[in-house]
Order: C-alpha cells, then sequence, then structure tokens
C-alpha cells in the first residue's frame, strides 16, 4: 500500500507470509516504501526477506543529448526507472499481489507491465473499490487483461466485486470472498462503561476521502446534537489531522469531540465507549466494524462495499443508506433514539460477528493459491 505504512489490507498478506513459513515454504516480501516502517513489518524483517520498492524516479538522457534536444527544440525523450524487472531474474512458484485498490496497478505502469509480461502464476486480493473511481478505455482493458490472467481473483466484498464488474464490463464470477484476520488475541463482551455521558467512537485512519468523518462533524453540528449529552472519540492517524482539528474547532465541538490519536488495544477502547461510528465514503469491509461487534458494540455505518453486510437495522446497528450528511443523520438519530438498547444490541452484535470471522483467515488464503 503506498502512502500509509499499514492499514488493513496489509492483515491478510502478512498473516498469509506467516502461515506459509510455518507451513515450510521460503517466503519473500515485498512492499512500498512508506516511513516509518509498521511494528508487523520490522518483525517479519527477522524472519524472511523484506524488499523496501522505493518511488518511481526519472531518468534524464545525456547532458549533451539535453543540449542538442533543446538546440533542434524538440521534445525532451524521458523515462522512468522500472523498479520490479528484477523479478524477472527471481525464480518463484508462486506470486501474490496484494492491492488496497482494485486499480493499483494502473497507477503502476512497471508493476503492469511485469504482470502483463510474467510466467509466472499470480493470485490477486483486491481490499477496495471506490464507486467515485472512473476507468478509461485503455486503464480498463489493462485490468482486463491482468485480471483474467490471475490464477485467483479475490474481494474481501461482495459488492466491491459487483461494482467492479461494472466498472471493467466484465464478469467476475470466478472471484471468490476471502475475509481478513481480527487483530483480538482474546474474544469476549466488553465490560460496559461506566459514564453519565454517553461515548461513541471512530476508529478510522484521519483520511476523510475515504473514511468520511467530516461528514460525521457535518451532522453533529446541527443545534439538536449540540443540546445532547455525549462525547465522540475519534481514534487514529493519517493525513487529514490537521483539518479534522480545524472542522472539530469551527463546528464549535471542541467539548463534545476529540481526536484520541493511535490506540492499539482494541478491548481498552472498547471499554471506553459504547457505539461505533463508521460514515466511510468507500470501504470492502472494515476490520474496525468486526473487532467492535466482537467486544459486544452495536455499529453505525455506512452503507458502502460490505459496511453493513453484519447489521440487521435495529437489532445490532444502523445504516445510513449512504454518505451523506442526510443520511448519516437519520441513522444517527435512530441510534441515539434507542440508545437505552445500545448493550442489548451490542450482545446481538457479538454473535452475529463470531459466526461471521475466519480463524485462519491466512490458512485460508493459503489453502486457495494452491489450488
Amino acid at each position: 500500500m503506498k502512502g500509509f505504512s499499514w492499514g488493513g489490507s496489509e492483515e491478510l498478506w502478512y498473516a498469509t507470509a506467516e502461515q506459509a513459513l510455518a507451513n515450510g515454504y521460503k517466503v519473500e516480501v515485498f512492499v512500498m516504501q512508506n516511513e516509518p516502517l509498521h511494528p508487523k513489518l520490522i518483525a517479519l524483517q527477522q524472519k524472511l526477506p523484506v524488499t523496501i520498492i522505493a518511488e518511481r524516479t526519472v531518468v534524464l538522457p545525456a547532458l549533451w543529448k539535453r543540449l542538442v534536444f533543446k538546440l533542434i527544440r524538440k521534445a525532451l525523450p524521458i523515462s522512468e526507472t522500472d523498479r520490479f524487472v528484477f523479478l524477472n531474474e527471481r525464480s518463484y512458484d508462486l506470486l501474490l499481489v496484494n492491492q488496497g485498490s482494485a486499480v493499483d496497478a494502473v497507477h503502476m505502469p512497471d508493476f503492469a507491465r511485469f504482470l502483463q509480461h510474467t510466467q509466472l502464476p499470480y493470485v490477486i486480493v483486491n481490499h477496495l473499490v471506490s464507486d467515485e473511481m472512473f476507468l478509461n478505455d485503455a486503464q480498463r482493458v489493462l485490468l482486463q487483461q491482468l485480471f483474467a490472467k490471475a490464477k485467483h481473483l479475490c474481494f474481501v466484498s461482495a459488492q466491491n466485486k459487483h461494482e467492479f464488474e461494472r466498472k471493467l464490463v466484465q464478469s467476475l464470477d470466478d472471484a471468490v470472498l476471502v475475509k481478513n484476520p481480527v487483530n483480538l488475541n482474546e474474544r469476549g463482551i466488553v465490560n460496559w462503561p461506566k459514564h453519565t455521558v454517553t461515548t461513541m467512537a471512530v476508529v478510522a485512519r484521519l483520511d476523510v476521502n475515504h473514511k468520511g468523518h467530516d461528514l460525521l462533524l457535518a451532522v453533529l453540528q446541527q443545534p439538536q446534537w449540540k443540546e445532547r449529552n455525549y462525547k465522540l472519540n475519534i481514534y487514529g492517524v493519517g493525513p487529514h489531522e490537521t483539518y479534522l482539528k480545524e472542522l472539530i474547532q469551527f463546528y464549535g465541538l471542541d467539548a463534545k469531540v476529540q481526536l484520541k490519536g493511535y490506540c492499539s488495544d482494541i478491548k481498552k477502547l472498547w471499554q471506553e465507549n459504547e457505539l461505533l461510528v463508521l460514515t466511510s465514503r468507500t470501504e470492502g469491509l472494515p476490520l474496525t466494524i468486526i473487532e467492535a461487534m466482537l467486544c459486544g458494540r452495536a455499529v453505525v455505518a455506512t452503507n458502502v462495499g460490505d459496511s453493513a453486510v453484519l447489521i440487521e437495522e435495529g437489532r445490532n446497528g444502523w445504516v445510513a443508506e449512504s454518505a451523506t450528511v442526510q443520511h448519516i443523520g437519520n441513522a444517527l438519530e435512530k441510534a441515539w433514539e434507542v440508545k437505552a438498547n445500545w448493550q442489548e444490541a451490542g450482545v446481538a452484535a457479538y454473535e452475529i460477528a463470531t459466526a461471521f470471522v475466519d480463524e485462519a483467515p491466512g490458512k485460508t488464503l493459503l489453502n486457495l493459491m494452491q489450488q
């Protein structure tokens, strides 16, 4: 994944790599350059070779050639480094291509070119399809080719798969749904917070284009919410932290909304909060939702990707029809009206999520890859 050191989209390949090692396979990992290195990646470096793929760099012609082209007033031929050509010299049985977004290859032409020409079998896992994304004709043809060539094609969301069929104008009937690991060593309903104030939480990277924090804040600045006794805790880090701080101040929500930073202890987080609110503009199937439910918390979520697949309206959560201020406001209003039932809804959430999770998703994906 480019741009962020780690995310939910990294957990499945990581678990699969560890399972492959445990099964006696030789494994190598190639990741995009992000700083700082995530602790899981640092730990993985102690077990297997990890290669960091740098950003592409421009390769200019020799100085004399540049002068000649300037004199004859012709455009200078510029090329970029091919970061994946070295893979052609390696001997592998299988490649796992992990795409944070289903269109990553479009934005990495050197990697797309490698996949086009390689004779190695590969499996693609897609973690996100954004409905706002548009493919031009050349991009659509490229992805049609790369996906058709894959040994297996995987999505974490059924809705993502259907959206991508529309964007590709191609049937993906052979695509397989896979599940991500859950970051909980021990599962069980977390004790209910003992607060006099109602506490809600957003657990998501501070990326409003993806996670829609700004839409939720626009709801909470409405008059009825200013009169209500609640606290909203926002957990996560990301590129839009400054913007969100300013928006909280702009809406006069300083006393009710707080940015809490990153929290690695999921159970501790849910000891402090009663409801998950996730107002994403685009998603696959967020681990945040499953983890909250496994801790016994109900959810308010937008109907994007498979965010709503585990939500039974009014029983264990509430669904906003789309990522708009109006629809999020309606869903949050329904939840607030029955906040006395949130603990009971959390028990139902726990039961539904427990039946859904894959206990060994790395093993499941590895088995699929070997078929």
